[in-house]
């Protein structure tokens, strides 16, 4: 219940056709965070990613969020 209040929260009507085009498996959240993969895919097909640090820094902020979000190395592509 949690997870589809902040989904519906985060994207507004268009977490219907989230929900509506989710396999189960996706459901579940990336690493320790709150992001699923039900998010990830949505982001990439749906916002317009074009680049992959698009996908991981601005749309699901897996790269900012996640402990080593960025390079081995400490930096960001």
């Amino acid at each position: 219940m949690k997870l589809r209040l902040r989904l519906l929260g985060r994207y507004g009507i268009h977490a219907c056709s989230l929900f509506n085009n989710v396999y189960s498996s996706e459901l579940e959240t990336i690493g320790m965070g709150l992001t699923t993969w039900a998010e990830l895919r949505w982001a990439a097909r749906a916002e317009g990613v074009v680049h992959l640090d698009d996908l991981l820094l601005r749309r699901v902020r897996l790269g900012i969020t996640m402990p080593h979000g960025e390079l081995e190395d400490g930096t960001y592509p």
